[in-house]
């Protein structure tokens, strides 16, 4: 087609090669070049050490062993080898630095502990902050840094290549109990679609069996395909931690 216009019409062709190379149809991208791709939903790169060189926060296996920070930590036996993925704000000010949209939205003086989300890449998608104060009103916040990815915690922590199943819970800290485990951060279990294959996975609800909704969405995942673990009604506690701290470790 291209060539009959040629022979006809010179002007008409080169209209026709641009109609065509503004439409991205690689046949009338010139030898030699290269057409760029447009993705508008691409995230602005953020850099791995970002939560201590823009938020001022501080990984926890770098604080002395007698800050504050560690009083919250030891009381929820929060593991030691788990302190290098852990951060520590002393005022959740400067957590408003994650976006504009959250100038002046966020009260301040409150100091958190920083759980970071991670791709499987080890690129931060995000973070929820853990107020350490018993009195704080609001004991969590969660900032999006990357809203084109769903929020799971511990995805860069995952053994590649094993046999050994992945564990998904709902809170980030209980994750950190057990081994090949990551959490949804909530009880959306249905983010893992595209993150986990499915037959590795076996999910674990907080343990609330008259909670109807929570009992709903376990259904869901096991007709999707998931291994749920069912609590015996000899387990009271709600959540791994709680367990942990009533002396049900392994």
């Amino acid at each position: 087609m291209g060539n009959l216009i040629r022979h006809v019409d010179n002007e008409l062709y080169k209209r026709y090669l641009l109609e065509g190379f503004q439409k991205g149809d690689s046949r009338f991208v010139p030898k030699g070049s290269k057409r760029k791709k447009k993705n508008h939903n691409k995230p602005k790169k953020i850099d791995s050490d970002y939560f201590e060189t823009v938020l001022g926060a501080q990984r926890l296996d770098r604080i002395p062993v007698n800050h504050n920070v560690f009083l919250f930590t030891n009381k929820r036996r929060i593991p030691k080898s788990a302190h290098d993925r852990l951060y520590f704000i002393h005022d959740d000010k400067g957590l408003e630095k994650v976006d504009k949209k959250y100038h002046g939205r966020i009260n301040g003086n409150q100091a958190r502990l920083i759980l970071p989300f991670f791709d499987r890449k080890g690129n931060p998608i995000g973070l929820a902050a853990r107020a350490i104060n018993q009195t704080a009103t609001i004991r969590y916040l969660a900032f999006r840094l990357d809203e084109t990815v769903p929020m799971i915690f511990g995805l860069e922590h995952l053994k590649r290549n094993s046999r050994e199943p992945i564990l998904v819970v709902e809170g980030p800290i209980d994750s950190l109990f057990l081994p090949n485990c990551i959490a949804v951060a909530g009880a959306d279990f249905a983010k893992l679609e595209d993150a986990v294959r499915t037959d590795k996975c076996i999910l674990v609800f907080d343990n609330e069996p008259r909670n109807k909704e929570i009992v709903k969405r376990m259904a869901k995942m096991i007709l999707a395909g998931y291994k749920v673990c069912v609590w015996p009604e000899t387990v009271e506690e709600k959540d791994i931690n709680d367990m942990i701290l009533a002396g049900k470790s392994q």
